[in-house]
């Protein structure tokens, strides 16, 4: 989306510019880097690519995001909002910990 760069940045003759309409293959070769530290396998990555077809690469990265973003509310309830700041501040149970989703 070039409509988000440095109007000079773009004027012709200044950058190429490149669009990018990244394979199945590049699709999931970058996913299996955002997944990488979630131990998701390839299989299940191919499973997410093919299942959102038209979805750009930040949607996976978002994705993730949302399901660490769902771990932390359930902690929350669990813990109760008042009480998050005893856990989370000079807690003797030692720091929180999620396991991952």
């Amino acid at each position: 989306d070039f409509s988000t760069l440095y109007a000079p940045l773009i004027r012709d003759g200044r950058m190429e510019k490149y669009y990018w309409n990244p394979t199945r293959e590049d699709r999931i070769g970058v996913c299996m880097g955002i997944f990488q530290h979630d131990n998701v396998n390839r299989g299940d990555v191919e499973k997410l690519v093919d299942a959102f077809p038209g979805q750009s690469i930040d949607f996976f990265g978002a994705l993730r995001a949302r399901v660490y973003d769902d771990k932390v509310r359930d902690w929350i309830s669990g813990v109760g909002v008042e009480n998050i700041g005893k856990k989370l501040v000079n807690s003797r149970e030692g720091k929180v910990e999620f396991e991952k989703p």
